[in-house]
Formats: C-alpha cells, sequence, structure tokens
C-alpha cells in the first residue's frame, strides 16, 4: 500500500539524477504530507552510517554512491523493493561501479523507462484508502484469501472456482464480491458470470507505517498460531524460527534481502491464477540485547 502522497511520488519521477531524487526525502514540502521530511541524522541512524553529513555530502555531489553505501541508502529511507530499483537506475546513469557486462547503462535506461510507466499507471489507478469504506473492506479477515483467490486481470474467476479455492460458501462470498465491487477492488462480468481483480488494486508497498499492516499482520499471526495447533506435523504447512548472530552493518540488507525473495513471488502477480491459496506471515526482529 503506497503511503507516499501523489505529488511527492510525482517529484521522484521527474528527478533526472540520483543526488535530486535523494534530495526530496530531505527538504520540506507544503505539496506533500508524506513522506515527511527526515533530517540526516535520522537518516544516519536507520542507515547504519557513523557520519550524519554522509547524505549531504551525497546530495551536494561532494561524495558518491558506492553498491555498499547504496543498500544502506535504501534502508535509511525505507524504499519498497519498486522503488529501490527504481532508484539503482538513476545511480546507474552516473556510477560505473555499478555497471556489469550483465548489466549495462543500456539495460538501466530501459529499465528505468519501465518502471516510469509502471509506477504512474499504478498511482492513477490506486483507491484512496485512509478512514474510507476501502479501509473497512481491507481489515475484514476474508480479504486476502478471497483477494488472492480472484485469479488473473484477465481472467479472472467463477464464483464456483473461488469457493473451491478458499472454501468459503456461495452466499458469504456473494456478499465478499460485492461489497470489494463498491469498493472499487473487484469488477463482475455478468455475461460471463466472473469476477476481475482491479488491476493494481493492492500495491504492498510502505505497510509499516499502516494501521492496515498492524492488525493484518497480528490477524496472521493469530490465523499461523491456531493452524500450528493442528498442523505442527503437516507436510500443508511450514513452521520455522530461526534465531542467528550477524553483524549490525548486515541488517539491512539481510532485511531487505528477505523482502525481496518474498515479493519475487508476488510483485508481477498480485492476484496469480492457482488452484490453492498460500499465506507468508514473517516477523524479523532484532534483538539488540539477549
Amino acid at each position: 500500500m503506497q503511503t507516499w502522497d501523489a505529488n511527492f511520488e510525482q517529484k521522484l519521477l521527474v528527478a533526472d539524477s540520483y543526488r535530486k531524487f535523494l534530495a526530496l526525502f530531505f527538504h520540506p514540502n507544503p505539496e506533500w504530507k508524506r513522506p515527511r521530511k527526515l533530517t540526516y541524522q535520522e537518516f544516519a541512524t536507520r542507515a547504519g552510517f557513523s557520519s550524519k553529513s554522509f547524505m549531504a555530502d551525497i546530495i551536494a555531489n561532494r561524495k558518491r554512491l558506492t553498491p555498499s553505501s547504496f543498500e544502506k541508502t535504501v534502508a535509511g529511507l525505507k524504499l519498497s523493493p519498486r522503488w529501490e530499483e527504481y532508484l539503482k537506475c538513476l545511480v546507474a546513469k552516473e556510477e560505473m561501479a555499478f555497471l556489469t557486462p550483465k548489466y549495462s547503462t543500456d539495460y538501466y535506461a530501459r529499465k528505468l523507462s519501465e518502471l516510469k510507466i509502471k509506477i504512474k499507471n499504478r498511482s492513477e489507478r490506486k483507491p484512496q484508502i485512509g478512514n474510507s469504506p476501502l479501509m473497512e473492506v481491507l481489515l475484514q479477515p476474508y480479504f486476502p484469501e478471497v483477494y488472492a483467490g480472484l485469479g488473473t486481470v484477465e481472467k479472472g474467476t467463477t464464483l464456483r472456482e473461488l469457493q473451491v479455492r478458499t472454501g468459503f460458501n456461495t452466499k458469504a462470498l456473494e456478499k465478499i464480491l460485492l461489497d470489494l465491487e463498491k469498493v472499487g477492488i473487484v469488477k463482475s462480468i455478468p455475461k460471463t458470470g466472473r469476477y476481475l481483480p482491479v488491476p493494481s488494486a493492492i500495491e504492498a508497498e510502505k505497510l509499516n507505517d499502516e494501521i492496515l499492516f498492524e492488525k493484518d499482520f497480528i490477524r496472521a499471526l493469530q490465523k499461523a498460531q491456531g493452524r500450528f495447533k493442528s498442523q505442527a506435523q503437516s507436510e500443508e504447512s511450514l513452521f520455522m524460527t530461526q534465531t542467528f548472530s550477524v553483524k549490525k552493518s548486515k541488517l539491512a540488507g539481510f532485511r531487505n534481502s528477505l523482502a525481496q525473495l518474498i515479493i519475487e513471488f508476488a510483485d508481477d502477480a498480485e492476484a496469480a491464477e492457482g488452484d490453492a491459496i498460500a499465506e507468508i506471515c514473517i516477523g524479523f526482529t532484532h534483538n539488540s540485547k539477549p
């Protein structure tokens, strides 16, 4: 769920250098409320830089972003995977250290153009949530499974197919689909009896600042706890916890790699066509003390 104001996103898209892109996060502007202005100290703490002037030096062209400082910058700005990729394309236009035989300047230029179009189209289609009927629907316990079971945006699904995938009865599904249609997440095709998910209706970005994320994550944890009691030895479910020691400088990179790995399964198919529903619930915590 993208929480940045549309005006801010537009400014990012027209920034013609990575330094101008980065500067937008630190300069106050009355055109947008989110994201709020960052201080250089706050950014340095988040990213793990010892010097609070690091980003100021980057923006002023006194220093350059390197592949290692890029990962920390992504963590400090709390960029989503898509915006991380966008920034990397901008950086690669100017910094040779990001180029390889496989990822050339031409590659990054093409990727940058593609991302501009995707981000712009998503922003134009994105429903507003806030304190709205849409938010109420998104917070319903049935929402994740029903939306996941809707099928591809081109083909959609029938009521019968959705019933098989989710296990909900017909009467309940009819009401749920009506609610989803009212808030613009689903479009029904009476002639064919199919339901289509609206393209890019849901964009899973920057959820960490939303009440939606907190409530949905708690819901998922509670569901996982219930399933664990009866399915801990089942081949249908996987439950795992891992505690390990890692350098603080590596925490941001590990978190972002984990997020990217998960998103690879869903980023290009937020309503995939499948015959089963899978749910991932991951909590990554940093224990600063034993």
